[in-house]
């Protein structure tokens, strides 16, 4: 039982980090983009922080792309879901990627008591 409450809480960060990246990325750029006037920096003269955050964006990407595998892959065997709404979830997945990701674990993935209890306590 833990480790099934593990994996679902788990999953919800993997889930929740491609919307929270994007935030700091977006930060991130608008900060660099402030203080150096606008002005493209060639890669061998890009600071370490820039360096730090192109790391970040390939494992994001490898992220994004393995939870659609895996949600789709769940999509598919989930049999509580109907045909029709397997579709419009397929889509969304594709479309809206980790805010439908988001919205499809907390209506068919989360825990109803686990994670409640854990909050409340």
């Amino acid at each position: 039982m833990k480790h099934q409450l593990l994996g679902k809480c788990l999953l919800l960060v993997v889930t929740c980090w491609p919307i929270v990246y994007s935030a700091i990325m977006g930060l991130f750029l608008y900060d660099e983009l402030v203080r150096s006037g606008m002005v493209v920096v060639a890669p061998q003269q890009a600071s370490q922080e820039l360096h730090i955050i192109f790391r970040l964006h390939i494992a994001t990407v490898v992220i994004v792309f393995c939870t659609f595998i895996y949600y789709s892959y769940r999509l598919y065997i989930d049999k509580s879901v109907s045909g029709e709404s397997k579709m419009l979830w397929f889509v969304s997945f594709f479309v809206l990627t980790s805010f439908a990701y988001l919205a499809y674990w907390w209506k068919h993935i989360k825990p109803s008591e686990d994670l409640s209890n854990i909050v409340y306590r």
